[in-house]
């Protein structure tokens, strides 16, 4: 994939090997770096921590039991 030019501020217009053009979000591509994962006692996370406090308290609930 060859990218050809910007399109607005998260897009890129490619061609492609077959020689189609398409327009692609960036976040598609490796033309912008990815964000790095958080981390919480130096382990790797998928999900922020505030994120899984919500999820623990979701699951709690439909278990019918309190965390």
């Amino acid at each position: 994939m060859i990218v050809l030019l910007t399109h607005g501020h998260d897009a890129l217009r490619v061609e492609t090997q077959e020689g189609e053009h398409l327009i692609v979000p960036t976040a598609w591509t490796n033309y912008r770096p990815r964000r790095s994962l958080p981390e919480v006692g130096g382990r790797t996370v998928l999900l922020a921590p505030e994120a899984m406090k919500e999820l623990a308290a979701y699951v709690a609930a439909r278990r019918g039991t309190s965390h």
